[in-house]
């Protein structure tokens, strides 16, 4: 292809932009525009939901609690393939470094705060990431508490020779799923969506992500090097912890308000959604 056929090609290809252009126009065009997220609490909504939350984490306590040591040993053969190599691991140190990051459970009402002091944050909306948090740690609980008394595979060191005065709880038995992990990336993902929404624009959005999911697999990590859990159970928990936490988000959600640039052969306007 020649310079002359180049460019009366590239000179077809410009006439047919125009043609795209209205044809766009005449059939419609909506562009929406995401307003900021607010959350709120719901009453006819939060009183029940907030009862039974309380209610499963109590009964899956209870379930904990009548756990009882299996007299009949678990063989390792019936574990998961890429569980199998984790049977016997115990590693005390690793569970007392998982304590160093308890703290860092508050870290959704501690950012509440800290913007409801700098004016960003409205006090009904601090009122509601609190009673979300509070809603979604019951019901991750709970949950969790259930399933591990069902006693699907022991933990672990129990499949070894160590553990010490820890091979006599009953709860040592339920090793699936973990609540560690459930409660780390339930926090982990009910801080950085609530962030995210709160402050759309906000260039540390990336950063709240990384660090929060990185302290929450930091944790179900150290989960398996004690020899607490196999990584199925973390993997189980990390999904059921996320999860609970964007339903307890979502059902939340004030009505957004949505602006769509709107454009027809004779009109443009701009329409807000409630």
């Amino acid at each position: 292809m020649n310079f002359i056929e180049y460019n009366l090609l590239a000179l077809k290809q410009m006439k047919s932009v125009p043609f795209y252009i209205v044809l766009l126009v005449f059939l419609g065009i909506s562009l929406p525009v995401q307003a900021r997220a607010e959350y709120e609490i719901k009453p006819l909504l939060d009183i029940p939901l907030t009862i039974s939350a309380g209610v499963v984490a109590l009964f899956g306590s209870y379930r904990l609690n009548k756990m009882q040591v299996e007299a009949k040993p678990f063989e390792s053969s019936s574990l998961l393939p890429w569980d199998k190599p984790f049977a016997g691991t115990w590693n005390p140190n690793a569970g007392t470094a998982v304590n160093a990051f308890t703290v860092l459970g508050l870290t959704p009402v501690a950012l509440g705060v800290v913007g409801y002091f700098k004016q960003e944050v409205k006090g009904c909306e601090l009122a509601a990431l609190s009673l979300m948090f509070v809603q979604a740690m019951a019901i991750q609980s709970g949950l969790n508490l259930m399933t591990r008394s069902a006693k699907i595979w022991p933990r672990p060191f129990i499949l070894g020779e160590d553990g010490g005065a820890e091979r006599l709880k009953g709860e040592a038995y339920g090793s699936f799923y973990s609540g560690h992990s459930s409660a780390a990336f339930s926090v982990a993902v009910l801080t950085s969506v609530w962030f995210q929404n709160t402050y759309s624009s906000s260039r540390y959005t990336p950063y709240v992500w990384g660090a929060s999911l990185s302290m929450a697999t930091a944790i179900a990590v150290l989960r398996v090097a004690a020899g607490k859990h196999y990584p199925t159970d973390v993997l189980a928990g990390a999904l059921v912890g996320s999860l609970v936490s964007i339903v307890v988000l979502k059902t939340h959600e004030r009505n957004n308000n949505v602006i769509s640039l709107q454009a027809g052969p004779n009109y443009l306007g701009v329409t807000r959604h409630f």
